[in-house]
């Protein structure tokens, strides 16, 4: 008899998740359905009345991540109160989990900038522990 390797089942399950929210491709119609199998099964956000609950996104806000998947540059026009730096915190942490790719979160002042960044550091804390381990 050959030599036999012992699987984890969870173990197993973890890679699969892992694959789905963060898959090897280019292909920009996986990468938005990665992402966002990802935020509505993994990433939480605080809602002022709710409390923590899963991100949930509105259909600019899938359009927004379709077009900075295809686009390198995007200039952006915005209305206040609309999910937009929730969205940007979301997607920072997501896109950090790819390898060489440095994020920069600026903001018109430094509060804005730290509340920014509080936003991505919530999410992360209700992530599971594997995947925490495994990301970047």
């Amino acid at each position: 008899m050959g030599d036999v390797t012992e699987y984890d089942f969870n173990e197993l399950v973890r890679e699969r998740e892992w694959r789905k929210c963060f898959p090897d491709t280019t292909d920009q119609e996986q990468l938005l359905a990665a992402f966002l199998y990802f935020t509505e099964t993994y990433w939480s956000i605080r809602h002022p009345e709710r409390g923590k609950i899963k991100f949930e996104l509105f259909e600019a806000q899938v359009e927004t991540i379709r077009s900075w998947l295809g686009t390198r540059y995007s200039l952006i026009l915005k209305a206040r109160q609309i999910g937009f730096s929730t969205l940007c915190a979301a997607y920072s942490y997501w896109v950090a989990q790819y390898p060489d790719r440095p994020i920069l979160m600026l903001s018109r002042t430094e509060r804005e900038a730290i509340k920014l960044l509080q936003k991505t550091k919530y999410g992360y804390q209700f992530m599971p522990e594997w995947m925490k381990w495994r990301g970047g």
